[in-house]
């Protein structure tokens, strides 16, 4: 089994090289192999430039990277990844993502928990949503989205006039509270249909139609977008409850410390 745990478990004064192969070693792996996967690893986690300075030099993201790459040592068939890629810019958490893609495709399983939903929707098969220490959903991204929708966004862009402005958008947006009355507008140029029993084919076919009568609603072009997952992440978390710290009557110094626990929502992939 491999494990990533959330905050980076490296030694400060070795290199990525160094950690790597003690790692391998403990793991068992055979010495004429050993380094063959350090620089594998090394390679397709982008350490290369940094793989003998230590590790007390490298940047939170290439502190991740080498804990992400700790857990692949030795091919395990079980990974437990624990908010892997927090830290990274978006550049690092791409290759992260391209990596940990083709770990499970090989047919491996991956177990990971993240705060990120872009990070899910690239990662996941299924997702489980904790609230409060408790499982709240569990499924595919697809099934999340259709179960928990929350309706549709629907984005439309309006003719540019000939005075230079776009056109107004009162004439479009009766046209669609007409035929759902539940649709609102959250944004200057958005509007969303927050019904979760309307059909997208009705959405398609009632814009198409303001597409064609664009002599009077002037309707550019237009997208209609589905629930995101993190709609649905945000859905589940309001329900969150803020744990209660009770003030201690007594303090001890010689041998405690302070702990303090909070439940969060994550997802989590298999």
């Amino acid at each position: 089994m491999g494990y990533c745990p959330q905050f980076d478990a490296i030694h400060e004064l070795m290199t990525a090289r160094e950690t790597l192969t003690m790692y391998a070693r403990i793991r068992g792996l055979q010495s004429a192999d050993i380094g063959r996967v350090v620089n594998h690893l090394i390679d397709i986690l982008t350490l290369s430039p940094y793989a003998d300075n230590l590790a007390r030099t490298y940047s939170g993201g290439n502190r991740r990277k080498l804990s992400t790459a700790i857990a692949l040592v030795g091919h395990p068939h079980f990974i437990l990844l624990d908010e892997p890629s927090s830290g990274m810019d978006a550049g690092a958490k791409r290759v992260l993502w391209e990596v940990l893609s083709d770990v499970r495709a090989s047919g491996r399983t991956l177990v990971l928990t993240s705060h990120s939903m872009e990070e899910c929707e690239a990662l996941c098969t299924k997702v489980a949503i904790m609230v409060n220490g408790s499982f709240v959903c569990l499924g595919s991204t697809q099934h999340l989205k259709t179960k928990f929708a929350q309706g549709y966004t629907l984005i439309a862009k309006m003719e540019l006039g000939e005075d230079g402005t776009y056109s107004p958008h009162k004439l479009l947006l009766l046209f669609i509270k007409a035929h759902f009355p539940g649709a609102y507008v959250f944004d200057e140029h958005d509007g969303y249909v927050p019904d979760p029993d309307v059909r997208l084919a009705d959405l398609f076919e009632l814009m198409e139609e303001a597409v064609r009568e664009s002599a009077t609603m002037h309707v550019q072009e237009y997208n209609l977008l589905q629930t995101s997952l993190e709609q649905v992440f945000l859905l589940f978390t309001r329900k969150q409850r803020v744990p209660i710290t009770l003030p201690s009557m007594f303090s001890f110094a010689c041998c405690g410390g302070n702990t303090t626990a909070a439940a969060g929502g994550g997802g989590t992939t298999s």
